[in-house]
């Protein structure tokens, strides 16, 4: 037999991190910076990380709802790929 209390008391527990953007950056050819969200459409420039950031925030306040916005925004270098012969 299930006891809801103990069910909701397990789910208070649950630990959840805070919504993230993660943007996959690189440079770009004529100078500063380009970045792509991974999980969303979300494209963004910068002549600077720190315009980078400032863009990707004011991005997602237009790409969200108040109410789903994410909290964190992570600013990752894209890998080079290399092609094996």
């Amino acid at each position: 037999m299930s006891n809801s209390s103990d069910e909701l008391q397990m789910e208070m527990n649950v630990k959840t991190e805070p919504p993230t953007v993660v943007f996959c950056v690189k440079p770009d050819p004529t100078g500063g910076f380009t970045a792509r969200a991974v999980d969303d459409a979300i494209f963004i420039e910068g002549d600077t990380e720190e315009t980078l950031e400032s863009n990707a925030r004011d991005a997602i306040r237009c790409h969200f709802d108040d109410s789903i916005r994410p909290i964190r925004i992570e600013l990752r270098a894209e890998k080079a790929h290399t092609r094996q012969a």
